[in-house]
This record gives C-alpha cells, structure tokens and sequence, in this order.
C-alpha cells in the first residue's frame, strides 16, 4: 500500500474559479483579502507570490537601523535568513525546544543585546513559543516582531491566531501547507506606524506609489524607492479562493487523522521512550503535522527506510541553519544548540494530508509497530 507524505486537496469549484480567473472575469485576490480582513482582525492583508516573499517586504518596510541584529530559531526554513544577510543585518540563532519544536524563549532573553531590533518567532505546526511572555519583553525594549506563521494557518495562540500577535506575521499557501494555492502567502499588519505602512506598499508595488493613486490620493504614480514585485497572481488567488470554502472539512479530516495516529501510536512510544507530538495548552493545534521524536539519529534512520522500503514516504525536516554550510561560514558553534541538534537528528514526521484514508493510517501505524516489537 503506498502512502504518500503529501498530496494537494482538490476543492470542487477550482477549474471553474480558475478559467474565471485567466478570463479577468473575477477578482479573486479581492475576495481572499476580504476573507481574511474579516477573519484575522488585522490592520491589513498583503497576498503575495510567497511566505518569503512576506518576510522580504515586511524586514525592508522596517528599514531597521543600520547593523541591527535579528534573533530566530536555528530550527527553520532558511527564507528570513537571506533577507537578513542580504541587507547587511546580523543573524542571531537561538535554540528550540525538544518538547514543541519552537523557539526557545529563555535562550531568546539571553541574546538580547542592545543592537537587537527585531525577533521572528516561527511556530512549527500548531505550537508556538509563549507569546505574551515574548511581546512583553519586546515592548519593553522596543524590538520589532515578525511571527513566521508559514506552517501555521488557522493554529491559535489563547484564542487569537498566530501570525495576528506580533507586529507583523506572514503564512505560506504552498502546495505542501494545509491551505494551498500551489505557491503563495500572506502578510498580516498589525500595530505598524503609518510610516512604515507606506514604505510597504511602495516596495509592494515595484517601488512606486501606485497604492496612493489607486486610492485617490495622487493624480498619477511614480518610481519612488527600490522596490519587489511581489504581488500574487489572480490565478493564485482563485485556487486560494477555492481551498478556503472548504477549510473547515480540510482541517476536520487533517484532525480525524492526526488523532488516529496519536491514539494508535501511544502504547508504541511509551514503551519505547519516544515522544508524540506536544501542543501547550495556550495552543489550538492545526494539524499540519505528526511527527515522532525518537531516541537517536540511527534508530530514527532504520525507521525511516523501515517504512519508506514498505512505501510510506515519511520524512525528516530542517536540517538547523548552525549547522549548514551557510551557518558554519558565518561561524556558529554546532555545541550552542543542544536542543536543535536532538530535534534534526530524531524526529521524524508521518505522512499527513485530508486524501489519506483511515486504512493508509493503519497501515503506517502497524508498520511502526511491527519496526519496533
């Protein structure tokens, strides 16, 4: 039985929304703005070609003082990373925890340093690091948020979704997120000055005013900064628009799966010291992903080629940014991350997408019982 680790959802009106989108007949990108202007309670949406995409805009529209550092975890998809280094800012690494995956906030606190302007948290799945303790120390010391929610849509943190909490935060719609338009993402405004608010939408629009004259306020645009093009396209947002009308059934199937594995993996991981996925109780999980930290990197590997040689296409993930060739020329210390090591070396994720069957599921789950008995 082949059980593969990702596949799209296929939304009923897609084809349709999409021949409507290539005719110009229909605003698309209008329309998922409207949805999550309403449903996110932010400043302002941005849809854009992608989640890196969101970072680059929102880490230029910041024009953070020359020299700046910014802290992120090790533990990421290297997308911030390049903007950072690109415009000449410092990266700072933190470690993560073993238990959620995220962020560590303690080893965030102790790399504050004056220079520290910005701290972008990623939430891996449903967890996130705690975010009022996170936003409390950034008030204080007037340091800029950016929440990379990119594997996180519709997850909560207390009842508020991430990617709202921060001053800014951005989520991905690739073809491997729970909500896919093929490739995209979004940027969500929260609590930005005016200033800066204007300075993202010039680089939004290829670094001209075309915002202002759309909106009235200018007879005719022009070039006013360097600026991206980063605009998403119309057929981008129809198939966003078609995935959106059934996020509720995509995210109860994602759940009804997730909870198959937890339920039938328990006694298995229990016996054998490994661990099951942790959300803290200030998370509402969203089922992106399910995932098993187990013991070591060898017996995580035997696993791995256990299942894959039985066609189950389970997979590790980042491997951490400290220990990268990228990292180590910028000269990380592999020791200074103890809990991102644990994590690369050991987790494992499990295929987990609303087209798998229950029948899939059992199937992974007796092959993981039958590697370990």
């Amino acid at each position: 039985m082949k059980v593969p680790f990702n596949q799209p959802y296929i939304a009923k009106n897609q084809d349709k929304y999409l021949k409507e989108a290539a005719r110009l007949e229909t605003d698309y990108l209008s329309k998922v703005h409207g949805i999550f202007k309403q449903d996110y309670q932010v400043e302002d949406v941005i849809l854009t070609t992608s989640a890196s995409n969101a970072i680059e805009l929102i880490l230029l529209a910041l024009d953070l003082p020359k020299g700046s550092e910014v802290i992120m975890p090790s533990y990421t998809y290297p997308a911030a990373c390049n903007t950072i280094i690109r415009y000449g800012y410092q990266l700072v690494l933190c470690d993560s925890n073993r238990n959620t995956l995220t962020m560590e906030v303690e080893d965030i606190i102790d790399k504050i340093s004056r220079k520290t302007s910005c701290i972008i948290p990623c939430h891996y799945g449903g967890a996130s690091c705690n975010m009022d303790k996170l936003m409390e120390i950034c008030h204080k010391k007037n340091i800029k948020v950016i929440e990379d929610a990119a594997l996180s849509f519709g997850a909560k943190y207390k009842d508020r979704y991430l990617g709202t909490i921060g001053h800014a935060g951005v989520i991905s719609f690739d073809k491997t997120k729970n909500i896919s338009a093929e490739t995209g993402g979004i940027l969500l405004l929260n609590s930005l000055s005016d200033k800066t608010v204007k300075r993202l939408h010039y680089l939004y629009d290829n670094g001209t005013n075309k915002y202002e004259f759309l909106q009235g306020e200018v007879k005719n645009y022009s070039w006013k900064l360097a600026g991206l093009s980063a605009k998403m396209s119309n057929l981008h947002g129809a198939l966003l628009f078609a995935q959106l009308e059934y996020k509720d059934e995509i995210f109860f199937r994602r759940k009804v799966l997730f909870e198959q594995y937890k339920k039938g993996l328990k006694n298995v991981c229990v016996r054998n010291h490994w661990h099951l996925p942790i959300i803290n109780s200030y998370n509402e999980n969203n089922y992106h992903v399910f995932y098993l930290v187990l013991n070591n990197n060898a017996r995580r590997e035997k696993l791995r080629i256990y299942l894959l040689d039985r066609e189950i296409k389970a997979q590790t993930h980042y491997q951490p940014l400290h220990s990268s060739s990228m990292g180590e020329n910028i000269g990380y210390n592999f020791v200074d991350f103890p809990n991102t090591n644990h994590i690369t070396n050991c987790v494992l994720r499990l295929p987990l997408n609303p087209m798998l069957s229950s029948e899939q599921i059992d199937y992974v789950i007796e092959s993981i019982k039958e590697f370990a008995s």
